[in-house]
């Protein structure tokens, strides 16, 4: 093949590509709209209804979208397939932190038991269906999110800064967040949350000062 005839060859080819994996993720994130409009009534009450801290929303969830996964399987590619499942379970995690961060009161230590479950019956699913260019210390990797959020839900009041810590390293201080969480555990009022925020704001503070302290130093003339 000659010069002339291979560039634009090869630039009308990369622009098919472009336009193939555009089209492919519109479909796979329409597939999934599909799956969590349908299942949008049972999210919408997870952490504030007696059908969440029973399992029956957390059921109800899981099995609708497994439903959903078997048809999908029997029709899409196996590379399609991939992309949908990983668009799956991270529209899975925020909706389920979304919930989370909503929720105004956790029935302590019920929650905690029962997002434990929640969390298994999850990962177990997204176990069963993930293609083979997964494997499952990714999928534990991704599920450490909603662990970390367990972790300072069932902290003692001392001890919360250390699972928030473990928390900010991975994701950032998310101070907003954290105190969300505090401020639903009903296994602590309102004193013991703001004494927990205030530990755990000036000891981000303090950590925000020793950074910039190396910093400086670093870039001090010797």
């Amino acid at each position: 093949m000659s010069e002339k005839y291979r560039v634009v060859i090869r630039n009308e080819l990369n622009t098919t590509i472009d336009g193939y994996v555009e089209v492919v993720n519109k479909c796979t994130q329409s597939l999934v709209t599909i799956v969590f409009n349908d299942i949008k009534p049972a999210t919408k009450q997870l952490f504030d209804s007696p059908q969440w801290y029973d399992g029956t929303l957390a059921t109800q969830i899981i099995e609708t979208t497994k439903d959903y996964m078997t048809d999908y399987q029997s029709f899409l590619n196996p590379s399609i397939l991939d992309l949908l499942i990983e668009n799956l379970l991270d529209k899975f995690l925020v909706t389920y932190l979304t919930a989370l961060h909503r929720t105004s009161k956790l029935k302590m230590p019920a929650a905690a038991d029962r997002i434990k479950a929640d969390v298994a019956l999850a990962y177990d699913f997204f176990a069963s269906i993930l293609g083979p260019n997964k494997s499952t210390e990714e999928l534990e990797q991704q599920f450490e999110i909603i662990e970390m959020c367990h972790a300072l839900l069932t902290a003692s009041k001392n001890l919360v800064f250390l699972s928030f810590w473990s928390f900010a390293k991975v994701h950032g201080p998310n101070l907003t967040f954290v105190e969300g969480l505090m401020k639903s555990r009903d296994d602590l009022d309102r004193s013991a949350v703001n004494e927990v925020m205030e530990s755990i704001k000036r000891k981000v503070e303090e950590g925000l000062a020793d950074r910039m302290s190396i910093y400086f130093l670093s870039r001090t003339p010797r």
